[in-house]
């Protein structure tokens, strides 16, 4: 699949498997270098290695993105690396899935998926308009693997994430060549 991105950049978050794997081999795939960023060095390598099958610049990052300052510190090192940065790909998440969720877990949920999907967002808006035009996307895919009660739990937190991305983002962004995406990417099988 040629997404028509030779030559970019990106930074996909949670992207050593599931979703985001798929999502960072797809622009591989299309010519785009890009980082990966995750929690386990050996599926960030075994990732790399995928990518690198394309002939493109790959990127390790391991970082919990649930920590203080981590977002702004890996998309930095993303498009230090990189060169720039034109695409960010938010597909990170924390697995809490339990059906008996409890309004903590609840809120752990929200913040790690809404939050950092927002942090990383607002770091990378910089880098994004250095490079002149680029996209954020905002992918809520985690909560289609779970059972019904927590489908619908992590979808609010899917929603969030698109709402964040379709108003507060936006509104920074306005009269710079940016888009923002908190729609649904086409299916990927993994």
């Amino acid at each position: 699949m040629d997404l028509e991105l030779r030559g970019a950049s990106a930074l996909v978050t949670g992207g050593g498997r599931g979703m985001g794997l798929a999502i960072a081999l797809a622009l591989a795939e299309s010519g785009v270098d890009v980082a990966i960023c995750g929690r386990t060095a050996e599926r960030l390598d075994a990732a790399k290695q995928e990518i690198e099958q394309f002939g493109v610049k790959a990127v390790t990052l391991q970082r919990d993105l649930t920590e203080p300052g981590a977002c702004a510190d890996v998309v930095d090192a993303a498009a230090d690396q990189l060169g720039r940065l034109d695409i960010l790909v938010n597909d990170v998440a924390n697995d809490v899935g339990d059906v008996d969720m409890t309004a903590s877990a609840l809120l752990s949920r929200l913040t790690g998926k809404t939050m950092i999907a927002a942090e990383c967002s607002l770091a990378a808006v910089r880098h994004i308009a250095e490079a002149g035009q680029g996209s954020i996307v905002m992918v809520g895919g985690t909560s289609a693997r779970q059972a019904l009660t927590a489908r619908e739990t992590g979808a609010k937190g899917s929603t969030m994430a698109a709402g964040f991305s379709n108003s507060a983002l936006a509104s920074m962004i306005t009269g710079q060549s940016i888009a923002v995406d908190g729609g649904a990417l086409r299916a990927v099988n993994y």
